[in-house]
C-alpha cells in the first residue's frame, strides 16, 4: 500500500502499539446517562399504572392478556448470532473527483456471538416504555483495503486482505409508543418512536499484500498491522409492530403468536480511525468520518407463550444503514490536518436470535 501518497493504507512497516479510539465509549456515556434518566421516568410512570392495558414483551408490540391489575413490566434475554457487512470510500479531493474512489475499505462476513436485553413497561392506557441494550463480540470476519487511480474503481494500485476477527458491537435502543388493540383484540398494532445508537468497533490484523505498486512493498505477508476503525450511527426514529394472537383452546396451554415491525431511523454518522503503521499520521486518531445517514430496520418471529408469566422467543431481523457525501479528515504527526470526500458508508447486518421473556 502507499504510504508516500497520503492514503488511508496500512502498508508502512512501522509498527507501534494500538490504541483503542475512545469514540464509542463516549457516545455509549451519553446513551446510559440518557437511558438512566428515562428508566427513572419509567418506574415513575410504572408506579402510577393501573387497569389492565400493556403489552406482553419487549421490542415487539406483543400484547397483554389483561387479567392483572397495575403496570405490566416484561424483561427479555436474548442470544443472537449476528453477520454483519461494512464498507467505505472516499474520494481524491473534497469535490469528489481525482479519483471518484481513491480508497475503498470493506468489511465483510463479520461473524457475531451476541447478547441483548430488553425492559418494556406499559402502563393502563396502553403508552408503553421500551429500552434495549445489546452487546456482541466479533470472532471471525475479514477485511479488504483498495486504492485506485483512476474514476470507476480503475487501475487498481494497492491492495491488502487482512483479517477481522476481532472487535466489538454495541446496540442501544429508548423508545415510547401506543398499543392499538383491533379486531376484538386478537390484532394489535404498536406505532412507535425513539431514539438508537449502534456501535461497531472493526480491526484490521494479519496483513496479507495481494497487489502493490512499482517500488512499493513486495506481495505476501506484512508484520505489525493493527488498526481499528470505530464507527457510531445515532439518531432519532419512527416505526410499527404488529401481532398476531391467535384464540385460546378450551384446555389453554401452549400457544403461539407471530409478530413482526419495522423502523425507519435518521442518523448522524460518526467515526475514528488509528491507522497504526502509518507514521506520517496522528495516533491514537489517525483520521475521522462525519455524515449524515438513514437506515432501515425489521424484524419477524414468533412466541411460543407457556403460560401468562413466560415465553420463548425466536426470529430473524436486519438493518441496513447508509451514510452519504460527508468529510474524511485526517490528522497529521506533524501538527494539522486535510480533508477529502466521503463518499460513502454502508452497513448491513442480520440477526438469528432466540431467548426468554418474564414478565412481572
Amino acid at each position: 500500500m502507499n504510504p508516500a501518497a497520503g492514503f488511508h493504507q496500512p502498508g508502512m512497516r512501522g509498527i507501534m502499539q494500538r490504541r483503542r479510539c475512545c469514540s464509542c465509549g463516549r457516545g455509549l456515556s451519553a446513551v446510559f446517562a440518557v437511558l438512566l434518566v428515562l428508566l427513572l421516568a419509567a418506574a415513575a410512570f410504572a408506579s402510577g399504572g393501573h387497569g389492565d392495558g400493556g403489552l406482553q414483551a419487549a421490542n415487539t408490540g406483543v400484547s397483554a392478556e389483561g387479567e392483572a391489575a397495575g403496570a405490566k413490566i416484561d424483561l427479555q434475554a436474548v442470544y443472537a448470532w449476528r453477520r454483519d457487512a461494512f464498507d467505505w470510500n472516499i474520494a481524491g479531493n473534497a469535490d469528489g473527483t481525482d479519483p471518484t474512489i481513491l480508497s475503498e475499505l470493506s468489511w465483510r462476513n463479520l461473524c457475531i456471538h451476541e447478547l441483548a436485553l430488553g425492559l418494556r413497561i406499559v402502563g393502563r392506557s396502553g403508552f408503553f416504555f421500551d429500552g434495549s441494550l445489546a452487546y456482541g463480540v466479533i470472532y471471525a470476519g475479514d477485511n479488504r483495503d483498495s486504492d485506485y487511480a483512476s474514476d470507476g474503481r480503475r487501475d487498481e494500485f494497492s491492495r491488502s486482505e487482512n483479517s477481522a476477527d476481532a472487535g466489538e458491537v454495541w446496540d442501544v435502543s429508548l423508545g415510547l409508543g401506543y398499543a392499538l388493540q383491533l379486531a376484538g383484540g386478537r390484532f394489535e398494532a404498536a406505532p412507535q418512536m425513539g431514539f438508537s445508537y449502534h456501535c461497531q468497533q472493526l480491526t484490521m490484523t494479519d496483513g496479507y499484500q495481494t497487489v502493490t505498486w512499482e517500488d512499493g512493498p513486495p506481495p505476501g505477508a506484512f508484520e505489525g498491522l493493527d488498526s481499528t476503525y470505530d464507527a457510531q450511527w445515532s439518531g432519532p426514529f419512527a416505526g410499527l409492530g404488529i401481532r398476531w394472537r391467535p384464540r385460546s383452546g378450551r384446555g389453554g396451554g401452549v400457544s403461539v403468536a407471530p409478530y413482526a415491525a419495522g423502523y425507519y431511523h435518521l442518523a448522524d454518522y460518526y467515526a475514528e480511525a488509528d491507522w497504526n503503521l502509518r507514521e506520517d499520521y496522528a495516533h491514537p486518531r489517525s483520521f475521522e468520518h462525519e455524515a449524515d445517514g438513514h437506515g432501515i430496520h425489521w424484524r419477524i418471529g414468533v412466541d411460543v407463550m407457556f403460560n401468562p408469566m413466560l415465553m420463548l422467543r425466536i426470529g430473524y431481523a436486519q438493518h441496513r444503514w447508509q451514510a452519504k457525501d460527508g468529510v474524511d479528515r485526517v490528522f497529521l504527526a506533524a501538527g494539522g490536518r486535510s480533508e477529502t470526500r466521503l463518499n460513502e458508508v454502508n452497513w448491513t447486518s442480520e440477526r438469528f436470535f432466540g431467548g426468554i421473556v418474564a414478565r412481572f
